[in-house]
């Protein structure tokens, strides 16, 4: 979680390096600092690994790319939020069938798992409603503001989700950790 806090500090390049929109000195400031807060928290963290740093970086880097375009597609193309759905729903559907059949499809053959979906079909109709709710409010989200606004609004959960870890949990984070939060936040 903690190195999610990088994101609005990517996705602020990749919308200027995709000539999406020009941060001003205030909002790349403020991002700076959100980013100084994840360095403090993370000097403390013992279980580093660099594969899964680089791992996570491309992650980030893949959905500000993703934010960047749907900025574009509902700001500039003025595409509605239901509009932009329709061309990325078959796109994501496409791409997580093909990865769930290359690395899981022996394994929900041999468990039986489409018996639990079917079993279960109103909890994963549920899910998917739910699922359609977020991302219509995400491209909401970017519309009225922009895509970074919705990278910080994820940090700041990120961040608040540690600490009802901590309070309420167990979490274990040390003097340095809270305060790169109390920065962060």
């Amino acid at each position: 979680q903690m190195f999610k806090a990088f994101a609005p500090a990517i996705t602020l390049f990749m919308l200027f390096v995709m000539g999406v929109e020009t941060p001003s000195r205030k909002v790349t400031l403020s991002v700076l600092a959100m980013c100084m807060g994840m360095c403090v928290t993370a000097a403390g963290e013992v279980n580093f690994s660099v594969i899964g740093v680089a791992l996570i970086f491309g992650a980030q880097v893949s959905e500000a790319i993703r934010l960047v375009l749907m900025q574009r597609f509902v700001k500039r193309l003025k595409f509605k939020a239901i509009e932009l759905q329709y061309y990325r729903a078959p796109c994501a559907a496409l791409t997580l069938l093909v990865a769930a059949l290359f690395m899981e499809a022996n394994k929900i053959y041999e468990t039986g798992a489409l018996t639990r979906v079917y079993d279960n079909f109103h909890i994963f109709l549920l899910q998917a409603f739910l699922g359609f709710a977020v991302n219509i409010v995400n491209t909401l989200v970017i519309k009225i503001t922009n895509s970074v606004t919705l990278k910080v609004l994820a940090v700041v959960r990120n961040a608040c989700l540690v600490i009802v870890n901590m309070m309420f949990f167990g979490e274990v984070v040390t003097g340095r950790q809270f305060a790169g939060y109390g920065v962060l936040l």
